[in-house]
């Protein structure tokens, strides 16, 4: 029995997300190619991410596998964490703080990955959350806690 590796397991759970907002994205109202409804651009993305993830999916059959037990689990767990904290923080803190506190994290993953230091780290957490607020609350006007 051949036994999973991990790009048939995360295509597996990401194939289960697409197909929830694909109906999801189903129940509302579609519209057309000229005044598309708000459920246009969920359905066409929740489409991209299906046939992504079935192109990984069969990629992940035909190669050989190492096991569940060779998925290393511990930075998708951080990163997972990072996205309920951002949720608990963001009504809380404010975009601005959340958005950093987040981003220190998450850029924080990569310094083992990509050899950042600490300061670089910090300055791109900065930006990025400057930058998002920027475009979000200054050029779109969108309304945020």
């Amino acid at each position: 029995m051949k036994r999973w590796n991990s790009e048939v397991i995360g295509s597996l759970f990401w194939i289960a997300v697409a197909l929830f907002f694909c109906v999801g994205a189903m129940k509302m109202n579609l519209g057309s190619l000229q005044n598309p409804g708000p459920g246009y651009i969920p359905l066409g993305m929740s489409l991209l991410l299906l046939c992504f993830s079935l192109f990984t999916l069969v990629k992940g059959l035909m190669a050989s596998t190492g096991g569940i037990s060779s998925i290393r689990w511990k930075r998708p767990a951080l990163v997972m964490a990072s996205a309920v904290l951002y949720v608990f923080l963001i009504s809380r803190a404010g975009f601005l703080i959340s958005t950093f506190v987040v981003m220190i994290i998450l850029f924080g993953l990569l310094i083992r990955v990509k050899r950042r230091r600490w300061l670089n780290v910090f300055i791109c957490s900065a930006a990025t959350a400057v930058g998002a607020w920027l475009v979000f609350s200054v050029g779109l006007r969108v309304p945020f806690p």
